[in-house]
């Protein structure tokens, strides 16, 4: 899985965080999509990407 650390696979890389908040705020990139694109859970696009 891209976003995961393989020993541990429920943590995100550190460096896949700005990626998800550059798409999802920049790029207007729905997190449905990033979840998809990222095959991560959309709870865990939310937790990156906190309500501004």
């Amino acid at each position: 899985m891209p976003g995961f650390l393989p020993e541990r696979p429920g943590v995100i890389k550190m460096d896949v965080i700005p990626e998800i908040r550059r798409l999802h705020f920049v790029e207007k990139v729905t997190i449905s999509d990033l979840a998809k694109q990222l095959k991560l859970s959309r709870p865990s696009i939310r937790q990156c990407t906190p309500d501004q």
